[in-house]
């Protein structure tokens, strides 16, 4: 019970379908069960690199290199997932420089909801003073 409330046992647990994610897709002989996200087009590449992210921003180190084995983001021959670094993601989503306060979905999120508050408050503005705001 002390091993559950202090994390540990859900870490252990965490490393330990890591490695077996690792050791299946080292595995040769076995059928790929895991598929690659998406099509592979642009948007599941950004989507990807999103949500890993918002793992590493988070501490989720264990929950990272499960989903990184899972989503396929390691090339065959290494170990090292192949990702862009964070201000260039940043720039790719258009949330400008990567802040430290918060992980980039968390930034797209917040930019999405701020521009969507913007047009609210334009369609409320009636048209005459719309022109005179301009």
């Amino acid at each position: 019970q002390s091993l559950e409330t202090s994390g540990l046992l859900s870490q252990i647990r965490a490393q330990l379908r890591a490695n077996v994610f690792k050791a299946i897709e080292r595995h040769d002989d076995l059928p790929r069960q895991v598929r690659k996200l998406g099509d592979g087009s642009p948007r599941a590449a950004i989507s990807t690199e999103l949500v890993a992210d918002f793992f590493e921003f988070h501490g989720l180190h264990h929950s990272l290199s499960v989903f990184q084995v899972e989503a396929q983001m390691c090339s065959s021959s290494s170990e090292t997932p192949t990702r862009r670094r964070r201000d260039e993601l940043a720039q790719e989503v258009a949330v400008g420089p990567p802040g430290n306060e918060s992980s980039l979905l968390e930034q797209l999120i917040d930019s999405r909801r701020s521009a969507t508050a913007e047009q609210k408050m334009e369609l409320q503005v009636p048209l005459e003073k719309r022109s005179e705001l301009r």
